[in-house]
């Protein structure tokens, strides 16, 4: 049996925790340690494992949320001694950022639902191997980044940079720990600013929910891989 070591994540909003990622990571023996906008660089630049989470600012927003600059120096801190780091959506963003990316509202405004994300070939990254060419995953956001920095891993359609690996670190701009359930909580929780940028919250979830359920299997393999890689890289 492995030690636990603390894993620490940085939740922007009180809805998007690690939701079913924390279980691949306790497998491992990582233990999960949650931080709603609390950043600390004292610890964190030198925590086993960072985990940054998604939210609706965006890099550039800085000014208006200080937290987000000290993230910003933590994740760059942890790439200059090359902890590693994985960034889902937002964290993504500021990942890339941290990596020296420019980080920017996309041009064809927000993508959300659920859709195909395609897979870098060839599979030489250890967290492609077990994964289909293709595979459907929850997209909730409106900025991207170039040029990716590291090994392109992802890809998709609106907005090509969807996954990246720089270093120890990984970044993923889609949200591959969330669930039927979570998606479900997510579009009831926004209704009213669905409808508002046009976008049908019923039609949203009578498409995505079984895509998503028919998923699970292939988002299970990528959690998985992402908790063995970050503590393979934590062990070296």
């Amino acid at each position: 049996m492995t030690p636990s070591r603390d894993v620490i994540a940085y939740v922007h909003e009180p809805h998007e925790g690690l939701a079913r990622f924390r279980e691949p990571l306790e497998r491992v023996g990582f233990r999960p340690v949650e931080r709603f906008r609390a950043p600390d660089p004292s610890v964190d630049a030198r925590a086993p494992l960072l985990v940054v989470l998604g939210g609706p600012m965006g890099v550039y927003d800085a000014d208006r949320f200080p937290f987000l600059k000290t993230e910003l120096e933590v994740l760059r801190a942890r790439l200059a001694a090359d902890r590693p780091s994985i960034g889902l959506c937002l964290g993504s963003q500021l990942l890339a950022a941290a990596a020296g990316a420019r980080v920017y509202r996309g041009a064809q405004g927000k993508v959300i639902g659920v859709g195909p994300i395609a897979r870098e070939l060839p599979a030489e990254d250890p967290l492609l191997r077990e994964l289909p060419d293709s595979f459907d995953a929850v997209h909730w956001h409106g900025d991207t980044f170039e040029p990716v920095p590291g090994r392109p891993l992802f890809r998709g359609a609106t907005y090509p940079a969807q996954g990246f690996r720089v270093g120890r670190s990984v970044g993923i701009q889609f949200h591959v720990e969330l669930g039927p359930e979570g998606f479900q909580d997510w579009v009831e929780g926004s209704r009213e600013d669905l409808r508002r940028i046009g976008r049908n919250p019923d039609a949203l979830l009578a498409e995505g929910l079984p895509r998503l359920a028919a998923a699970l299997p292939v988002l299970d393999r990528l959690l998985n891989a992402l908790a063995r890689d970050a503590r393979a890289a934590e062990e070296v």
